[in-house]
């Protein structure tokens, strides 16, 4: 065979001899994603700028991984035009951005379950302790810090500050415990590192500790008021979407859950997780908590009526515009299958924003009917056995 050069008028400038070897086939591989789960993600959020991930919480597979806005890959099978590549890159909704790995967000509320484990391993706090009322916010130093109610929760104990997201209570646990100690406690779970070997532009968050703060400001030019923020998940704190799945989904299995993955490896054994340094004791109070949250708290919008759903609101604060609304849950409560987490963008407060798509995504997952309708009719769905 010859391979010939040419210039842009056709005129052959070279040629040589090559040989072509024939094609041997690759290895068949496959996607833990369902066609199924990721078209009801897709359709649950809609055209709102956000994104959804869904954990088998028993195996750490991805049975679904949605961001939007999107586009269409067919796009490069094939030679695009100029006008049609600046259209997509230079689009202000950033279509070429995978939210699911690549976007950092501060987990909000979210965080609060990881706040009250670390009080509870460290003995500051017990799960029925009830800390200085809430009256709209909790005065430090010279600043005051609101909690989400301006009215105030009253006199909340630990389990209804979780299902409330009281953030008062949480400025004075975040006071009781040592920078370094929340800290350790996110890391055991799962955060401020990659959690996929996957994709080679992953972000790994941010869990701020003392050695970060002395680095980022100086030591002694910073001051225990980092506690207030890190504790209700906000401040520096940095973490993926994929990263609070893998956190909802460790703490519906007590850590059991290993990490992501997107490639099913039939002969390939998962490496187990670290064991969580928490009593089994508080991590069952933390999930009936969570549980509570749903069936009467801010996350009552995810509620299934045949499934308990254990959850958590957050709602993110956005220095460039509108909050981001959070919401993470796994279900069942009592012998999770699935976790998930949902952010919207520049949408306001989880509970009216984010809880209401992980419901609809939960209740398309959990359905004795099992139809097809409403998938396009280019598709064809195949399920994975149990899937």
């Amino acid at each position: 065979s010859k391979l010939q050069e040419v210039n842009a008028s056709g005129r052959v400038v070279g040629q040589r001899v090559v040989w072509i070897r024939p094609v041997v086939p690759g290895r068949d591989v496959t996607l833990s994603i369902s066609l199924g789960h990721q078209y009801r993600m897709a359709e649950a959020i809609g055209q709102r700028t956000a994104c959804g991930v869904a954990l088998d919480a028993r195996t750490g597979e991805v049975l679904a991984a949605y961001s939007h806005p999107a586009f269409d890959p067919n796009l490069m099978t094939v030679p695009i035009t100029v006008e049609q590549w600046d259209k997509l890159s230079n689009d202000p909704a950033k279509p070429f951005f995978n939210r699911i790995v690549q976007a950092t967000y501060p987990p909000a509320s979210l965080y609060k379950p990881v706040t009250s484990l670390a009080g509870l391993q460290n003995g500051v706090i017990g799960t029925g302790t009830v800390l200085e009322p809430c009256l709209g916010g909790y005065s430090f130093g010279n600043r005051f810090f609101r909690c989400w109610k301006r009215a105030g929760h009253g006199l909340v104990d630990h389990t209804q500050a979780i299902v409330q997201s009281c953030d008062t209570y949480y400025y004075q646990l975040g006071l009781r415990l040592e920078l370094d100690q929340l800290a350790a406690a996110a890391r055991s779970l799962g955060l401020g590192r990659t959690c996929t070997s996957v994709f080679a532009d992953e972000a790994a968050g941010n869990v701020p500790d003392t050695a970060w703060y002395n680095r980022r400001f100086g030591e002694g030019k910073w001051t225990r008021g980092v506690l207030l923020n890190n504790s209700i998940g906000q401040g520096e704190l940095l973490v993926t979407p994929i990263q609070m799945a893998l956190l909802a989904a460790r703490l519906g299995t007590s850590g059991r859950t290993p990490d992501p993955v997107f490639v099913i490896h039939p002969r390939r054994e998962s490496r187990p997780p670290e064991p969580l340094p928490f009593s089994e004791r508080d991590l069952a109070w933390v999930r009936r908590a969570m549980e509570l949250t749903v069936a009467e708290g801010t996350g009552k919008a995810a509620r299934l009526e045949e499934v308990a759903v254990s959850g958590k609101t957050g709602t993110a604060q956005n220095p460039h515009g509108e909050d981001h609304a959070w919401f993470m849950c796994f279900a069942p409560a009592e012998n999770p299958e699935v976790a998930l987490v949902v952010i919207v963008e520049n949408a306001g407060h989880g509970s009216s924003e984010a809880a209401p798509v992980a419901g609809r995504w939960l209740r398309s997952y959990f359905a004795v009917d099992d139809s097809l309708t409403g998938y396009p009719a280019s598709v064809t769905v195949m399920r994975r056995p149990g899937g």
